[in-house]
């Protein structure tokens, strides 16, 4: 309805760690100082022309680093991917898709989705959901699966890298970006 807004971003920097870094302790440890990415969800004022100064973010207490979100369509529900920390490592290899309770912040459900995750989208009924995963080495693929985590199966399926998966407006199509033809082109299949 545009009233909310959700975006990723890291928490602020505790004052007593700026005043250090202030006066030259600039030290990194290495995965001790990386904050995780988090969701966070502020009301709008669609017909505002500026931001209210008063209006305050409102963080979700999610375990692990986001580097996705999307509203669902029904507008409720959130579709968080999240990996465990912010290394590199978990980055490529363990993010998960999430389906989060916009309101209460809590996971309603884990999509046990496999090998290293690509984009994701949400088709316009909220039923299923497109994404692109790497399953073997230099090869990314699109898959579908319902909104429930269940039914997963392959839609393209090459020895070419496809990515960026996203529906058309009314559901039927699916575009994606593919090398399969020596370049990277775009490419639509009926959904």
């Amino acid at each position: 309805d545009g009233r909310k807004l959700v975006f990723l971003a890291k928490e602020q920097v505790d004052e007593s760690v700026e005043d250090l870094r202030d006066k030259g302790f600039d030290q990194q440890i290495y995965e001790e100082d990386w904050q995780p990415t988090r969701v966070w969800i502020a009301a709008i004022d669609p017909d505002a022309t500026t931001p209210s100064p008063d209006a305050e973010a409102r963080m979700l207490e999610l375990a692990g680093s986001a580097s996705d979100v999307q509203w669902s369509p029904n507008g409720q529900d959130l579709m968080v991917v999240l990996a465990p920390t912010p290394s590199v490592d978990d980055s490529y290899m363990q993010k998960r898709v999430h389906v989060v309770d916009s309101e209460s912040g809590r996971v309603i459900r884990s999509l046990n989705n496999p090998g290293k995750l690509g984009q994701v989208r949400w088709s316009p009924d909220g039923k299923r959901i497109v994404y692109s995963v790497n399953l073997f080495k230099d090869e990314w693929d699109i898959w579908v699966m319902d909104a429930q985590g269940k039914n997963r199966q392959p839609l393209v399926s090459t020895r070419a890298v496809e990515l960026a998966p996203d529906w058309s407006p009314d559901g039927k199509a699916i575009i994606f970006q593919s090398t399969r033809a020596g370049n990277n082109d775009i490419w639509i299949i009926p959904s």
